[in-house]
């Protein structure tokens, strides 16, 4: 839904396929307040995620696209990475609070939050550009068939790698896994083959700063929900915290994001995106080695305290910098596809990691630790790749100016 979105945007428009998408979220979340067939809740949860991994790119679009000047577009796309940051804590614990009472609350009251955003976008999200009639963008092909094969073969690994922790990588269910990921990843790239514009493979791969801004941007959240996990089943089975104690123990984190959120676009301005990144990055892999301590919490305010708040401050440092870099130098005919390429890898790692890191806890606490660790210097190393394809763009640029 990630790529499909940008290319059902460049059809239908950026508005519309927002605001359809909120509009389903809500319908979908109704629906899951109401029934109880399994079958049913999991079919509604995948439309819900489908729902949300539309509004993600189309909703930093739709914003790169209403703000004229680059500061004040810098600083919204600033606040709106910040904000959906600081979500994923004030979930956990809203959706550990709603537990308590009724778990059908968990899908209601969404829908109602949701009903209020969708008023205000109808009423807010000024309406897209008519289009020319001889634009081709409605002609692009969707690219269904490496949408379906993809998602198909991310769902064989994760499938995988549960199957091995489970029951070893010998096994017949993890090697059958293994063998339909790698087929359907061949189907995949025979699928972007034959598709005169790939969907994954697109030419914006080829800019160094959209690569090393994914990597990175990957690392990152994917490290970052990595410890929070660690960081929760510390708190539960270490210190004999409830749930609901345990989600408001890991909402610190998003203590530096509420304070840096109306500073991050005079930060960027400032510092610029490379050496945010980094920083964001050394705080990220910091905060891993203060919980890959042997020994277990005693005391919140010593033992977790201090790294919630360096992973609360890589955060805020390095996510919103990368939300500005990624499709900064991206030529314009490729910005849609490189902006959904990134929230790809982004939510990749967001599946990836964190279910790794868990089925590693399982088996050795410390392993667990070392994953998130290795996951966090990924991530510092393509942010230094970062800040040397920026200072070698700014050599070109001074080469190019010399040269006139």
């Amino acid at each position: 839904a990630l790529m499909i979105g940008g290319r059902l945007a460049e059809r239908f428009g950026r508005r519309r396929m927002y605001l359809l998408a909120l509009a389903l979220f809500v319908t979908v979340s109704l629906a899951g307040g109401i029934v109880v067939d399994p079958l049913l809740l999991s079919g509604i949860r995948v439309i819900k995620g489908m729902c949300a991994a539309l509004t993600a790119p189309l909703g930093a679009a739709i914003i790169a696209t209403t703000f004229a000047d680059e500061r004040g577009r810098d600083r919204a796309l600033s606040i709106y990475a910040l904000a959906g940051g600081s979500g994923f804590a004030a979930g956990l614990l809203a959706a550990g609070f709603l537990t308590l009472h009724d778990w059908r609350l968990t899908f209601l009251v969404p829908a109602i939050v949701v009903s209020v955003i969708l008023v205000a976008g109808v009423r807010l999200i000024p309406r897209d550009p008519r289009r020319g009639q001889d634009s081709t963008n409605r002609f692009t092909p969707l690219g269904a068939a490496s949408a379906l094969f993809f998602a198909l073969a991310v769902i064989a690994a994760v499938s995988a790698i549960s199957a091995a922790a489970t029951y070893g990588w010998h096994d017949p269910r993890a090697v059958v896994c293994v063998a339909v990921a790698v087929l359907l990843a061949g189907g995949l790239v025979r699928s972007e083959r034959n598709n005169g514009e790939p969907l994954y493979f697109s030419p914006a791969l080829a800019n160094r700063t959209l690569l090393s801004s994914m990597v990175c941007a990957a690392a990152m959240n994917g490290t970052n929900l990595a410890l929070l996990v660690i960081v929760t089943m510390r708190l539960q089975y270490d210190l004999g915290w409830t749930a609901l104690h345990a989600a408001l123990g890991v909402l610190p984190a998003s203590v530096p994001l509420v304070l840096a959120a109306p500073l991050s676009g005079a930060l960027i301005a400032r510092f610029g995106t490379a050496p945010l990144t980094a920083a964001g990055m050394m705080c990220t892999g910091s905060a891993a080695l203060t919980f890959a301590v042997p020994e277990a919490p005693t005391d919140y305010t010593v033992d977790v305290l201090p790294g919630m708040l360096l992973l609360g401050a890589g955060f805020t440092f390095g996510f919103a910098a990368l939300n500005s870099r990624a499709t900064s130098t991206v030529d314009a005919d490729h910005k849609s596809a490189a902006a959904g390429l990134y929230q790809t890898a982004v939510q990749l790692a967001a599946a990836f990691v964190p279910m790794t890191v868990a089925l590693c806890w399982v088996v050795d606490q410390q392993l667990a630790a070392r994953v998130a660790i290795v996951v966090a210097l990924l991530g510092i190393l393509s942010a230094c790749a970062g800040i040397w394809v920026s200072r070698a763009q700014l050599s070109d640029v001074d080469r190019s100016k010399e040269q006139q």
